[in-house]
């Protein structure tokens, strides 16, 4: 009895012996090449360069358009999932595209200049500034489930980026300002448009000048050429409270850092283990999640 359990014992060693040197014997095929699976590949070089042009030349066409097209040249059927595997080997990878407003020359020269004029700043300076905006947050999905083909670092790249005015759907407005080290709290628009009475009376005075008050005069204010903005009402308050307002060239919020801001707490929102699915619920989470977020 005791010999059999020792045989046993040491077949077992020997079994498992005799099993790890297949395992290294496979992997060391594996890695110099040796080693194929018995399942053919789907596409040839040829297709695999093909596809990845296709692609290229127009980066928002679907992994399932390009397998159509290109079942179509090879006659071999070549499904999405195919597709996407060869675009990754190409370097190619599915993105949201970069939202922008249009511009035109004059814009640009303008965006040019204010850069030129201001690159020399340091904390000092701009820690003088309250950046403010207003952004929408919508209950549906601003991204429309566009993506596009690109390489890594590519981002910004003109091709990738997309040139809209607004988003659609319900959602809310909101107002809110940013310094070195503090910030607003965070304004909710209830229904309506904002005018330039209602932007004095809900934006400019319980907000714009507290932070005026607190600085004095080194305080630099800082909002965009809204029209709402840009009123005789909003011009005369800023004046007789001695605020000064920074130039700011015409459509360029991402010159803006709060921008940043919005980025962030609309991620935080698609975070939520329950996402809001009403106003109410929207305007709820806003907040939570501004009064969250670290300064």
């Amino acid at each position: 009895m005791a010999n059999n359990q020792s045989v046993r014992r040491h077949l077992d060693a020997f079994t498992r012996g005799r099993m790890i040197g297949k395992l290294e014997e496979g992997r060391s095929e594996q890695l110099s090449g040796g080693f194929s699976s018995d399942r053919p590949r789907g596409t040839t070089p040829a297709d695999d360069r093909y596809i990845v042009l296709q692609a290229r030349r127009n980066s928002r066409q679907t992994a399932g358009e390009i397998a159509r097209h290109t079942t179509q040249a090879t006659g071999r059927p070549i499904s999405r999932f195919t597709v996407a595997r060869r675009l990754h080997g190409g370097g190619l990878f599915a993105r949201r595209p970069v939202w922008c407003v249009p511009l035109t020359p004059a814009h640009r020269r303008r965006r040019s200049l204010w850069c030129r004029e201001h690159r020399n700043w340091r904390d000092k300076e701009w820690g003088r500034v309250l950046f403010t905006d207003e952004s929408r947050f919508s209950l549906s999905s601003d991204s429309h489930r566009i993506l596009i083909w690109r390489e890594r670092g590519s981002r910004n790249h003109p091709s990738n980026i997309i040139e809209r005015d607004r988003y659609g759907g319900r959602g809310v407005l909101v107002w809110g300002g940013i310094m070195l080290g503090s910030r607003t709290d965070l304004h909710i628009f209830h229904a309506g448009s904002v005018n330039g009475t209602r932007y004095c009376n809900e934006i400019l005075l319980p907000y714009v000048r507290l932070f005026r008050g607190a600085m004095g005069l080194q305080f630099l204010f800082m909002d965009d050429n809204a029209p709402c903005h840009r009123t005789v009402a909003a011009e005369q308050l800023l004046e007789s409270e001695d605020i000064e307002r920074m130039d700011w060239p015409a459509r360029s919020p991402d010159l803006n850092p709060i921008e940043h801001v919005w980025d962030f707490l609309g991620r935080r929102l698609a975070a939520r283990t329950l996402p809001p699915v009403t106003i109410r619920e929207l305007r709820l989470a806003l907040q939570d999640e501004w009064a969250a977020m670290p300064q």
